[in-house]
């Protein structure tokens, strides 16, 4: 949660909110022919790396910012960026239990202000995000991760991890902010005008219509084609399929609906390219509210709906049945798993036998609500799973709302189904941001009627003690005693006024013993067939427990003007692509 604006703050914005109502939109820098203009259905709420976790913000700040590594590849496995080496820097023959990396800087690295960038800027970035005052989103689990950072010279940079994490450069991409312009005494401050070392430079921006960037002649990974980078807001999604249509845009990037590809497909100015992506889209369920607390209701939702239908008629092919949260392209996924098939009969026995029989005079069980997003095309998808659902006799409602409000609900545990995509699905350790018990965004309990939500989650995983499945042994042997120490130490830390490092991404409010401790257990693998193994498990026992069902891998789908060459989609969505690109010029 964000702090309330003081009222002068209030006055300040609300002036500011005036004046740039009263003022016309300040014209696109330079000719067209110097130009490339990128279409975003949403603005960016967060220019500062550091709290870029929406769309939006994650694919402007990728292009202003850079970090010591980089995910955007082909196989989604991070490579350095401004650092020209990252490794643990352990003796031989003690790999597996190494807990110490360096990232040795690039030479002549610079920010787009001109100055040089060094390691203390490294460490001041992440020291800040370590730092509970800053309030950063990411701040709760890289906590859990980093004990402590330091540099050694200007251009090392050393990180002790409190486990061994053999993905930890996954981490490592998040941008880098200059310590020269931040520093000083009080709390660590947001970064109020965007200054990177990313491909292109902020140059203005005008409200929630558009952000203008500028090509950085010092980036250290080649030379973008457009002197200039326009991206522009449109949210309307026919508004911008006709900006694509007239000329006036160039490239748009998974925020166009499928009938409205298939009217762009035969247009002779533009192309459309699709590929697989790194991205799930689910439906959450909140087991905080009974009776969605029982798993065999849980499975009676998934039994009566009908993706297949969705993704070959909705999505017309351009999405994959999904089987887990991890997409098939990623090297984690697990292959024997099986997509929870369409059975209508057989969710209504199992809502009989739940005790949720039908009304005699309505036909219905029980009434939930479905929460989506404004977006038209999603409002339509969930609508169809609202209908399939309530020919089951769950009388269900969809609910659409705009992405903050939306998401300020999930944190709140004020939903009973909603539907959201992971976007970018890179480290697996997204299983344990999602489903991890101690991750919830109420770990003192006390919320919803069931004992889901009432648990208090804050120093122990619930039942700690009772995790079973084929690592059972290997549970009570190596995770029971880790986390009963763990737990001692998180009491005397808040005991000594400290602020709990736990996360708050398992918005349904699950646990289950045996995911918590592959998950933990993953975490510290450095093997990556065996935490391979720990991953497939989970996701064994998420098709089992079912706190959310993944419904599809969706393509990313590229409209791009034909102008614009060689641009190709990566599995995560982001315009990387873009510094490799070329602009044709008439």
């Amino acid at each position: 949660m964000h702090p309330r604006g003081t009222p002068s703050s209030s006055l300040a914005a609300l002036a500011f909110a005036l004046t740039l109502s009263c003022r016309a939109e300040p014209p696109d820098p330079g000719s067209r022919d110097e130009r490339i203009v990128i279409l975003l259905e949403s603005p960016p709420r967060e220019l500062d790396p550091r709290f870029a976790t929406e769309s939006s913000s994650t694919k402007v700040t990728s292009l202003i910012f850079a970090g010591l590594t980089t995910v955007e590849t082909p196989d989604l496995a991070p490579v350095p960026d401004l650092a020209e080496q990252v490794a643990p820097a352990c003796p031989e023959g003690t790999m597996g239990s190494c807990r110490h990396w360096v990232a040795v800087l690039r030479e002549g690295l610079s920010w787009h202000d001109g100055h040089p960038l060094r390691a203390r800027d490294a460490v001041y970035t992440w020291t800040t995000l370590l730092d509970p005052a800053l309030g950063s989103p990411f701040g709760g689990e890289l906590r859990r991760k980093i004990a402590r950072v330091w540099s050694e010279g200007s251009r090392e940079v050393h990180f002790e991890l409190r486990e061994p994490d053999a993905l930890f450069p996954v981490d490592l991409a998040v941008g880098l902010v200059p310590a020269h312009l931040l520093e000083g005494d009080g709390p660590p401050r947001r970064l109020e005008v965007p200054v990177g070392a990313g491909p292109y430079r902020f140059l203005s921006r005008y409200g929630d219509v558009k952000v203008v960037l500028e090509r950085f002649p010092g980036y250290h990974r080649g030379r973008p084609p457009a002197r200039y980078l326009v991206l522009r807001v449109i949210r309307d999604e026919a508004t911008r399929m006709l900006a694509l249509l007239a000329g006036s845009a160039d490239l748009a990037v998974n925020n166009l609906s499928p009938p409205l590809l298939r009217t762009l497909e035969d247009e002779p100015r533009l192309e459309v390219d699709s590929a697989p992506a790194a991205c799930t889209t689910y439906l959450a369920m909140n087991l905080s509210r009974a009776p969605l607390d029982r798993a065999a209701v849980r499975r009676a939702l998934a039994l009566a709906l009908d993706r297949r239908s969705i993704v070959d008629h909705m999505f017309e092919g351009r999405a994959l049945l999904a089987a887990g949260l991890l997409p098939p392209l990623h090297w984690a996924h697990a292959p024997g798993l099986e997509p929870v098939p369409t059975d209508p009969a057989a969710a209504e026995g199992l809502l009989d036998a739940a005790g949720l029989p039908r009304d005699p005079v309505t036909g219905v069980r029980l009434t939930l609500t479905l929460k989506t997003t404004t977006d038209r095309f999603r409002q339509s998808v969930g609508r169809v799973l609202a209908d399939q659902l309530s020919a089951a006799g769950v009388a269900t409602e969809t609910v659409p709302l705009e992405l903050a409000t939306l998401l300020a609900d999930v944190r709140g545990g004020n939903y009973d189904l909603y539907v959201l995509q992971v976007p970018e699905v890179i480290d697996p350790d997204i299983l344990r941001w999602l489903l991890h018990s101690q991750g919830t965004p109420v770990p003192e309990g006390g919320i919803g009627d069931t004992e889901m939500g009432r648990v208090d989650r804050r120093f122990l995983p619930p039942r700690h003690r009772e995790a079973g499945g084929p690592f059972a042994a290997l549970c009570r042997e190596r995770w029971v005693p880790a986390v009963e120490a763990r737990a001692r130490e998180l009491r005397a830390l808040v005991e000594s006024g400290g602020t709990l490092p736990l996360t708050s991404g398992n918005r349904t409010f699950f646990a289950d013993p045996e995911a918590d401790c592959l998950l933990d257990l993953a975490r510290g693998t450095m093997d990556r067939t065996r935490r391979r193994a720990f991953y497939g498990r989970v996701e064994e026992v998420l098709l089992r427990e079912l706190p959310l069902l993944p419904l599809w891998h969706e393509d990313n789908v590229a409209v791009s003007a034909r102008r614009l060459r060689d641009y190709r989609l990566l599995p995560i969505n982001r315009y990387g692509p873009l510094t490799e690109a070329s602009l044709e010029i008439p």
